[in-house]
This record gives C-alpha cells, structure tokens and sequence, in this order.
C-alpha cells in the first residue's frame, strides 16, 4: 500500500540500468483497448519504474513485434502490474506552473500522470528530478558539487479537464479548503485537523464516495 505523504515528500538518487518487458494496455484517444508488450525503465536502488521517463514516453512492443513510441498526446492511459500493482497512468495537458524539475515542463505540454485515486476527484503522482546547488565552504572558499534527487508531487484534479493542483504543505490546510469547497463535511474535517496532510488519500477517497456523486 502506498504511504501517501513518504511518498510525495520522496528524495532519492535513482539510476536507470536495465528495462523489463511487461505486458500491459493502451487506451487509445478513441477509447480502443490495445494489448501490448511494455519495455518498462527500471531503477538501480529502488527497483521501481522509472516513473519520470514514463510520464513523457513509453516504447511498447505492438501485435507484429516492431517495436513503438508512445506519446501521451497520442493516448488516454497505459496501465500495466508491476510487484503485483496495477500501474495506472493517464494523459494530462499540463495546465500548472508548478510542475518543475530541472527537465523542462512547460504549460500546454502532455504528460503521463500517475493516477492513485479515481473518480470525480483524481490524485496523481508527478515525478521530476531536482538539483540542489553546490555551497562554498567558508573556511577553505572551495565550492562542493551540487546534488541531483529525484522527488515526487502530489496533484489533484476535478474531472477530466479541470486544472491540474499540485498539493503544496505549508499551505496544506487552506488550499485544501478551497479545492473542496463544495464540500463543507470535509472542509471542516481538514480544518479541524481530523484530516492532515498524510490522509491526502482518504481526503479524496471521502469526496468521492461523500461529496463527488
């Protein structure tokens, strides 16, 4: 099971050394179902999919073996199990200005989310690469390298075309209250605190069964 907030608040060096074939589906703009063999990233110490090289492309092997490219412009979700979890991961046009990383991602571009709750309410994971900035050593005046990490972030999303809100912690509980706004049972839950940052998942499981119908 996925611990929500461990999750977003993520900050490790990954590589990627190898990739597994893995079979899974395409959904297509027009809503085909296509089954296909997936050639999945993996990374060195996690041993997880490289989620982050995911999210811009995916090769997959088609019916006739010729291996393919897929953009998330040109579909609606991949999904395939990995570690027995079903991986889901939908196309969005990026629509914040939050989604950084030093790997450019630009406002009107497409991109594959990581979907971790569904409904009238999506979550979704974004994964993208930081850069901390190398310091100057005040004793010696040498300066230390840099560190490259890859971290992750939480977004939430009303429907198929709302705006994409990525979840930012110092201002958890306000923009909280606002997002869900149309749901005073939750919106008092989250500002008296029942609901923290670390339920982000039974937060959205509660407007969608409560509050989302």
């Amino acid at each position: 099971m996925l611990k929500i907030f461990s999750t977003c608040l993520l900050a490790l060096c990954a590589f990627t050394v190898s990739a597994e074939k893995i079979e899974g589906v395409i959904i297509t703009k027009t809503e085909d179902t296509l089954r296909v063999t997936f050639e999945i990233p993996i990374q060195l110490f996690t041993r997880e999919p490289d989620y982050e090289r995911l999210q811009r492309k995916v090769k997959y092997y088609d019916a006739d073996g010729k291996k393919q490219t897929l953009k998330p412009e040109d579909a609606k979700e991949i999904h395939f199990t990995y570690k027995n979890e079903r991986i889901r991961m939908r196309a969005r046009h990026n629509t914040s200005s939050f989604l950084g990383g030093i790997f450019s991602l630009n406002a009107g571009d497409y991109i594959f989310l990581r979907l971790l709750e569904d409904g009238p309410v999506q979550l979704f994971l974004y994964y993208y690469t930081q850069n901390s900035p190398g310091v100057v050593n005040p004793t010696t005046g040498v300066m230390t390298g840099g560190l490259m990490y890859d971290t992750d972030r939480c977004i939430l999303q009303k429907g198929d075309a709302g705006e994409l809100t990525p979840i930012r912690a110092l201002f958890f509980k306000k923009e909280m209250s606002a997002f869900f706004s149309d749901c005073p049972e939750l919106v008092k839950k989250i500002e008296e605190k029942e609901f923290k940052r670390e339920n982000l998942r039974e937060i959205v499981q509660f407007y969608n069964t409560q509050c989302g119908k």
